[in-house]
């Protein structure tokens, strides 16, 4: 019997291994429908791991790590296995682990951050150069090339020297706050990966925690001071600070952005808005960018004021 179990445990493992590498190589070569297919990449791996045990979700972690190495080269390789296989391990050990949600998130985005590090580094000694300079480069080559077109359609010589250095602007903030924006990046991945991995864990009969429903988000208290942390270095009027402050800033400012976000749709929620109503608002953030910045100032009085419990008080004294 222990056998025959250890057999159909080896069998299934090998098909969720080829599972990975499939969805792992259908993110990398379809355009548009492998970005959502990519959040799905780590899924076989956590199933393995719940279904069976740790070693099981090594052997899927490890086999479609081949598989890719096989089949794509060492770089898409490095890039599966620091980029997916782990984040799949870490998450699935943790929801075994009866973590809560808000954990699971943050100590995956910890293991994504120190991942894509590795990967970033491993792909420069791979290929003998900085991926971050190639990528600069490919921008200011796509910028001359937008320049040239606009040059040939006869836009004048002083607007065009004002957008090449809104450009050299822009890459600059880039380069300054990359640190952040990588933080960003990963905790966003994390965060959708694991939404992804519940409603398919749960249609599955596999336990997970479940998220809180996006109206009820809200942060914990004591995160307002990294916020004021971010000005105050950012303000303090040493160089090397500077960086840190602005780094700060723009990670907090995104994720009290988030709550404001659950803010609204807690309103839109209480007021039975249609879907119409979102659409239109998250089309005016597109086209009224102080939306964003209300959003973000309203998210931080939520520490004070807590307008949902104001507004579920009102009602209920209504009713």
């Amino acid at each position: 019997m222990a056998e025959s179990r250890s057999a159909h445990s080896l069998v299934e493992g090998a098909l969720l291994a080829v599972l990975t590498g499939g969805l792992f190589l259908s993110s990398y070569y379809l355009p548009v429908v492998g970005i959502f297919v990519g959040f799905l990449c780590p899924l076989p791996i956590i199933i393995a791991l719940l279904r069976h045990d740790f070693v099981s979700g090594l052997f899927v972690v490890f086999t479609s790590t081949f598989l890719v190495l096989v089949l794509s080269g060492p770089l898409l390789g490095m890039a599966f296995f620091f980029g997916f296989a782990t984040l799949g391990l870490f998450m699935g050990e943790s929801i075994k682990r009866g973590l809560s949600p808000e954990k699971t998130i943050a100590l995956n985005t910890i293991v994504a951050v120190v991942s894509g590090v590795i990967l970033l580094f491993g792909a420069f000694l791979l290929l003998s150069r900085n991926p971050l300079v190639d990528f600069q480069e490919e921008l200011q080559v796509s910028f001359k090339s937008s320049l040239n077109v606009y040059r040939n359609m006869g836009v004048e010589a002083a607007r065009l020297e004002e957008m090449e250095n809104n450009f050299q602007n822009i890459i600059g903030f880039l380069k300054l706050t990359f640190p952040a924006l990588f933080l960003v990046a990963m905790g966003i991945n994390v965060l959708i990966t694991f939404i992804f991995a519940q409603h398919f864990l749960t249609r599955l009969n596999l336990e997970v925690k479940k998220i809180s429903p996006f109206p009820s988000w809200r942060l914990p208290d004591h995160c307002i001071w990294l916020f004021i942390s971010g000005f105050l270095l950012y303000l303090s009027g040493y160089e090397l600070l500077l960086p840190v402050g602005l780094n700060l800033i723009f990670v907090m400012g995104v994720v009290y952005f988030i709550q404001g976000l659950s803010i609204a749709h807690f309103f839109f929620r209480e007021k039975q808005i249609p879907r119409f109503g979102y659409l239109l608002f998250y089309g005016l953030l597109f086209v009224f960018p102080p939306l964003v910045m209300i959003l973000v100032i309203a998210s931080v009085f939520d520490l004070w004021v807590d307008f949902r419990k104001v507004t579920v008080q009102e009602k209920g004294e209504v009713s």
